[in-house]
């Protein structure tokens, strides 16, 4: 792994970002650095690649980011930056009363790391499955079944009745879940609606999910961190779908799995949005799943735009960019 500016400058003079500003930053009290290469909004990805495909080299994973408060010049918003690395956002969580308070842990990025690597992600989403179970406002009540057997209706022209997906779930809409019925109806809609339908490509709704831009005045760069994993970047730089408790270990968790399943990497980190690049996408059978998964880690990226679990897993099946986001 590359410990200098000198190393890395030296590594990118025969691409094309040897011209471009770097600069290191300080993680913490930790010993470690980040290093940032100079990038703007037309060149990001292409660069992101090119380091991307040196990381044998810098032993450094590249991540794109922003610097949403610019200094008046791009070296210094990022050498005098005190935000990025903090740790505030890691150390908050919900307790059962429903009040904040503060936990005593090592929330240092290596001992997270360390967390994260011993969890298991059949675990990590028999926790989300419980946790939605006692959530009453994940419950599909009789408005929402109603409203989901329309959208059936709409989408294909043919739909079951509210009285047979009812009787269908054990015949209590109150112990549906709104996942319990998205799946049962996405495969209902597999196995009957026209496959032509089933699978056209949604334009509409992977429009909305297309990776998010930062404004082009905007500082954005692109973050070396001390690790060839992309879902370490978590870690270092909290994401808010992630905060409090062991949510950052768990996120992480599921983004290995991504990497493993479908070739999931971080491209870019921006606080609430996260921008991934896959290898695979998924098939017909796991692409349901995979929405669950994602509205897990991120439920405002359908949350905030109406679209379904099931609208969201048939958009994944056409596109290896996925767009994750969790805000306040």
């Amino acid at each position: 792994m590359i410990q200098s500016l000198d190393e890395l400058s030296k590594i990118l003079e025969k691409t094309e970002l040897a011209s471009r500003q770097l600069a290191e930053m300080k993680i913490l009290e930790t010993g470690e650095r980040a290093f940032v290469v100079e990038v703007d909004l037309a060149n990001a990805f292409q660069s992101w690649e090119i380091l991307s495909s040196l990381k044998s080299r810098t032993g450094r994973c590249p991540i794109i980011v922003a610097n949403f408060e610019k200094d008046s010049k791009w070296k210094d918003s990022f050498t005098n930056d005190t935000s990025t690395f903090s740790r505030n956002e890691f150390q908050d969580i919900w307790d059962d009363n429903g009040t904040y308070r503060r936990i005593k842990r090592d929330i240092s990025p290596r001992s997270i790391i360390k967390r994260a690597e011993v969890l298991e992600i059949d675990a990590v989403l028999n926790a989300y499955s419980k946790a939605e179970e006692e959530a009453e406002w994940r419950h599909a009540d009789l408005e929402e079944i109603e409203w989901q057997v329309d959208q059936t209706k709409r989408d294909f022209g043919i739909a079951l009745s509210v009285s047979e997906v009812i009787n269908a779930l054990d015949g209590d809409n109150k112990k549906i879940t709104q996942t319990q019925l998205e799946a049962f109806l996405f495969k209902w809609e597999q196995q009957h609606a026209d496959s032509s339908q089933f699978l056209a490509r949604p334009g509409t709704i992977l429009k909305y999910l297309s990776w998010y831009e930062p404004s082009p005045d905007e500082g954005m760069g692109i973050m070396l961190l001390p690790t060839l994993s992309s879902w370490h970047a978590l870690a270092y730089m909290s994401f808010w779908g992630a905060e409090g408790s062991i949510e950052t270990e768990k996120t992480m968790t599921v983004l290995k799995s991504w990497n493993q399943w479908f070739g999931a990497e971080l491209v870019a980190h921006y606080g609430t949005i996260l921008n991934l690049l896959v290898q695979r996408v998924p098939s017909t059978e796991q692409a349901f799943q995979l929405a669950w998964e994602q509205d897990c880690v991120a439920s405002c990226t359908i949350g905030l735009s109406g679209i379904s679990l099931r609208e969201l897993a048939r958009a994944l099946l056409h596109t290896n960019r996925w767009f994750l986001h969790a805000r306040p």
